[in-house]
């Protein structure tokens, strides 16, 4: 299906299959074949839920807040890339995204909501910043194996250990770093190259687009990203040689 010309008005307007309030430049409607545009600033409460054709979603750096239950209820929405700029991520926004293994929250983000990701039955990770003070009690299902990355001494490693999640310890980047310093083949930014980003690369070029967001992933230096630099970074991380 497709937000057409023929629902816009005064007060709203389609774009990029999305319907946005003008007022608000916050996309209240969205559907399969949505791609959020770049200057909207907010993802609206159960903007997007049970379309369940969506498979791969980008928040733009514009986009400071993502309402409760944004994305409930798709079951194919498997590739999440929230960029910084976001401060809050409202309650239940992804719960039941089955298909979801690995989500990576950016330094920008301040609060979380309740179950967020209930219901995800393939995560594996997630990746939680110093700058969340509070981890929502339910924001997992219970027995859930999730691996959480995050800062030592923070917010999430207490609830890991106190929850008996697997902890990992992360470095996050400072407010001084630049996006030069990433690392080539990060994808997700979250200080590591891993197998999610190689999973990333392949379902964006599998949907023939080029988002900003995979920059850092044109490893071989031929201005495009491509199904080599995905086999790069395997191979790297295979041999455990990211000297690119």
């Amino acid at each position: 299906e497709k937000i057409s010309a023929s629902i816009i008005n005064s007060k709203y307007k389609a774009q990029n299959n999305c319907l946005i309030e003008k007022s608000t430049n916050s996309v209240v409607v969205g559907c399969n074949k949505s791609t959020i545009p770049s200057s909207v600033t907010s993802i609206e409460n159960y903007a997007f839920f049970g379309m369940g054709g969506i498979e791969s979603i980008t928040i733009p750096a514009n986009v400071s807040q993502i309402g409760t239950g944004a994305f409930m209820n798709c079951a194919k929405l498997e590739n999440v890339i929230l960029n910084d700029g976001l401060t809050k991520i409202g309650a239940e926004a992804f719960e039941n995204c089955e298909k979801i293994t690995q989500v990576t929250i950016p330094t920008s983000v301040e609060t979380i909501g309740d179950k967020l990701f209930t219901g995800c039955k393939s995560l594996e990770s997630v990746t939680i910043p110093p700058s969340v003070k509070e981890i929502p009690a339910d924001i997992f299902d219970e027995g859930t194996q999730v691996t959480i990355y995050a800062e030592k001494g923070s917010a999430a490693e207490n609830f890991a250990t106190e929850n008996d999640f697997t902890f990992v310890e992360t470095e996050f980047p400072t407010e001084d770093e630049q996006p030069s310093d990433k690392k080539p083949g990060d994808v997700n930014n979250d200080g590591r190259v891993s197998i999610a980003d190689a999973r990333k690369i392949i379902l964006v070029i599998a949907k023939g687009t080029q988002d900003e967001s995979i920059e850092t992933c044109d490893i071989n230096k031929d201005g495009k990203v491509s199904i080599a630099d995905a086999r790069k970074i395997i191979v790297a991380i295979a041999k455990n040689d990211f000297d690119f």
